[in-house]
């Protein structure tokens, strides 16, 4: 029903029902693990809000950017994230600290899962809108794959990206085999970079065309890359 609701643009009815997504084993998160009020709307000013990672990375990195509507309402924010993301999710404007989700957590005043903070930032996310990037790799990083990616001769250097993990279930929705991008990979004067991490490059063995594609160890981390991603001309993602 919350899904429902979310797609056909009722946002604040839709955030208020998804919330029974804390009830189900598979899509709680860490949520059991978290002692402590629940936020819900009251003041923050000089108030300590952790904002905790459920799911997967992925809707770590979409709903991160929220952090800054409650640091604007004067909260102190500490993120709670995957270990893989702790240093990227610190870049992000209004987060003040950052654990990863096996740590110790320090003091609070109210809690919230990060996917349900559409239930206080009714109806629709103030922070959906045309902005620059929320994310940035550290200036060290761009610099390093800059110039990795600069050294690559082409007109200009793409990064693609063609699948998700095999094991999700609905991957048939989330991505798409790397033959069918054969004639993209088939321009001249273009440079590719695989953004994969290991899924989805059994491939290109068997794609042609595919066998340019560059494979730099960046790809294998999230600070390394978001660093790579800064460095290149554009990004194909699925």
């Amino acid at each position: 029903l919350a899904l429902a609701l979310l797609a056909r643009g009722d946002f604040a009815e839709g955030w208020r029902e998804y919330d029974a997504r804390l009830a189900l084993p598979t899509l709680s998160g860490n949520e059991r693990r978290v002692q402590g009020q629940r936020y819900t709307g009251e003041p923050l000013q000089g108030r300590t809000l952790l904002l905790t990672a459920e799911q997967g990375l992925g809707d770590t990195l979409q709903f991160i950017r929220f952090a800054r509507d409650f640091a604007a309402r004067g909260a102190r924010v500490i993120a709670q994230v995957q270990a893989p993301l702790a240093k990227l999710c610190g870049s992000v404007p209004g987060v003040a600290a950052v654990i990863a989700s096996s740590d110790n957590l320090p003091p609070f005043d109210y809690q919230l899962p990060l996917l349900s903070v559409g239930t206080v930032l009714p109806p629709a996310l103030p922070s959906t809108g045309n902005e620059s990037a929320y994310l940035r790799a550290a200036p060290a990083r761009v610099a390093k794959w800059r110039s990795v990616v600069d050294a690559v001769p082409a007109r200009m250097r793409v990064g693609l990206s063609w699948a998700g993990n095999p094991a999700h279930p609905n991957d048939r929705r989330r991505s798409i085999a790397l033959a069918a991008l054969a004639p993209l990979l088939e321009i001249d004067e273009v440079a590719w970079f695989s953004l994969q991490r290991g899924d989805g490059e059994d491939q290109i063995g068997s794609v042609p065309s595919a066998k340019a594609l560059q494979l730099v160890d960046a790809r294998n981390n999230f600070d390394d890359k978001a660093a790579l991603m800064e460095s290149l001309d554009l990004v194909i993602s699925v």
